[in-house]
Formats: structure tokens, C-alpha cells, sequence
């Protein structure tokens, strides 16, 4: 079972799932729009992280894998600039 949820792709699919649903409970619990806009950053790489994994386990190709990670590092110096600026 876990072999084909790798080999397919599908674990991916599983992690933004997980991701999405705690990126929900911590909007839900927010108090301010300085605490949600660091997390929201760094959810976002995550979620770009994920995305170039599943490019990668389904053989998408270097162009998507690259475009993938590229975005994740821009949404995570997002996060960085935001939190060196408190």
C-alpha cells in the first residue's frame, strides 16, 4: 500500500491535505494578521515543496520540478524577511 501511494504519487496529495487542514486550524485560530502572514509564507513554501516532490515522483520532468522549488524559495524569503522584521 505504501509503496503505491509513492510510486504513484499519491502520498503527495496526502501531505498537502494535511498541510491545508493545519494551515485552516491555525487561520481559525489566529489572533492577528501578524501571526497569520508568516505561517501563511511558510505553508506556502511547504506546499510549493510538496508539489515539486509529487513533479518528481510522477516523473514531470526538471522544468516543473525546478518551477516548483523556485517558488518555494521565493514564498520561503518571504517568510524570512517577514519574521526578521519583528
Amino acid at each position: 500500500m505504501i509503496e503505491s501511494l509513492v510510486s504513484s504519487g499519491a502520498i503527495a496529495w496526502v501531505a498537502l491535505g494535511v498541510l491545508g487542514l493545519e494551515f485552516l486550524l491555525v487561520l481559525w485560530l489566529a489572533r492577528t494578521r501578524a501571526t497569520l502572514l508568516p505561517f501563511a509564507a511558510n505553508a506556502l513554501s511547504g506546499a510549493f515543496l510538496i508539489l515539486a516532490f509529487h513533479a518528481a515522483l510522477t516523473g514531470a520532468g526538471v522544468t516543473a520540478i525546478a518551477l516548483w522549488l523556485g517558488l518555494g524559495f521565493i514564498a520561503h524569503l518571504g517568510d524570512t524577511l517577514m519574521r526578521l522584521s519583528r
